[in-house]
């Protein structure tokens, strides 16, 4: 068990690409402090509520249902879940935990407390005075957890919005899907700024002035350490030769001994061209975000300014940048339906307050019909989902019988 004085860690968090994971080892590091690959399980904010027994019930109710069920995104945002992402099952062995001793755990924790020394554990924290636990979307429990108990403390990693961008995009994400990951999560983490116990930390001093980052970092967790040379931190981490997580971080030009580099922090400049900065930059929210968030509604270059970027006015064509709307499908963003596992794009929307109103309109109805087309063809995807779902559970029912068969078999032959 950790020591009492630690009894709550400290959840790490923030958008993806971000600068989280470097920040994690740097934790590690720390002489004290236990800093592990991320796990997901306390980025659920009915977990941090008065009724822990009924959160923890419905949470394993929903690790138990097939893959297509688990992300159902609005859904879970509503019951107070993560809304994209359950649990990280890949690292659990970094813990010595898998899923079905974390089920056994979460059955039988009495409250978040009991949760937290179960998953981690004496013989993973050893003598660590501290415990702290990254995973990014951490952020949508920040608040809750705040609120749970007066000694809980979070920490937000934040970026350059089109350095995040540029590096989502590099891994796979369009940029309308990028654009509003960054959005949503910073537009969260933004409510935490003023909070005493919340502690915001710019990537681009994290890699620029890494070790003051970890001196206000100290002072911040009231720890009471030397500490190490540059060139030493994230060697002193426990998890450089272990957790695969960290061998492909640019950050350490792929291997985490090397020294920290700046030389990501203006990447985006060579990968971005003027009118998808232009498309960020001019990137908003939609009304829907405040009604299931409950937070004010910002643009994307406020939000930024919140954190102290400044996105310029960009040169490019009208023509050029309705032409970027329509490929990303940005025409009639609020009339859009979306498949219930679409989360962060269902808020996204474009400032077109200084485009001609007629040929927005034209394109408006244009993209209608293809919104119908696309609606029919999400409602059959519904249906066919829905028919897994019952042969699923079907599938499920057989596998009980058979193992109560074999059961009875085993017993009649002893």
């Amino acid at each position: 068990m950790m020591k009492k004085k630690f009894s709550l860690p400290v959840l790490v968090g923030g958008p993806p690409s971000s600068g989280t994971t470097l920040f994690s080892v740097l934790l590690d590091s720390i002489p004290g402090v236990f800093c592990g690959p991320e796990l997901g399980i306390f980025s659920h904010a009915c977990l941090y509520s008065s009724n822990f027994h009924r959160s923890a019930e419905n949470y394993l109710a929903k690790l138990s249902r097939c893959e297509w069920q688990k992300n159902n995104a609005i859904e879970n945002l509503k019951e107070g879940y993560c809304p994209y992402s359950l649990i990280d099952e890949g690292n659990l062995s970094y813990y010595n935990q898998n899923s079905e001793k974390i089920k056994n755990i979460l059955k039988h924790s009495s409250s978040i407390e009991c949760l937290f020394e179960h998953v981690f554990s004496a013989e993973i924290v050893k003598d660590s005075c501290l415990v702290a636990e990254k995973t990014p979307s951490n952020l949508y429990a920040f608040k809750s957890y705040l609120d749970y108990n007066d000694q809980a403390k979070v920490i937000v990693l934040i970026r350059d919005p089109r350095a995040t961008i540029s590096s989502l995009i590099r891994r796979g994400f369009s940029l309308r899907r990028a654009t509003a990951i960054w959005l949503v999560e910073a537009s969260v983490c933004a409510e935490l700024l003023p909070h005493p116990r919340a502690l915001c930390i710019r990537y681009e001093d994290l890699v620029g002035d890494t070790r003051a980052v970890l001196s206000n970092l100290k002072r911040f967790l009231k720890i009471k350490v030397p500490l190490l040379d540059r060139d030493k931190i994230s060697l002193n981490s426990k998890r450089v030769n272990l957790d695969p997580s960290i061998k492909s971080l640019s950050t350490w030009n792929l291997n985490p001994a090397d020294e920290i580099s700046t030389k990501a922090v203006e990447d985006w400049k060579s990968r971005l061209n003027d009118v998808q900065l232009g498309f960020i930059r001019d990137a908003k929210m939609l009304r829907r975000f405040s009604e299931d968030f409950s937070l004010p509604l910002k643009s994307l270059k406020d939000i930024a300014h919140i954190y102290g970027y400044d996105l310029p006015e960009v040169s490019c064509s009208q023509e050029s940048m309705l032409e970027l709307l329509i490929e990303q499908d940005m025409i009639c963003s609020e009339d859009q339906v979306y498949d219930d596992q679409i989360f962060h794009e269902r808020y996204l929307d474009f400032d077109l307050t200084n485009y001609d109103p007629k040929i927005v309109g034209l394109l408006r109805r244009i993209n209608f019909k293809h919104s119908e087309n696309n609606n029919n063809r999400l409602n059959e995807l519904r249906s066919l989902r829905e028919a897994c779902c019952y042969w699923y559970a079907e599938h499920q029912k057989l596998n009980i019988k058979h193992n109560d068969l074999a059961a009875s078999i085993e017993r009649m032959s002893r």
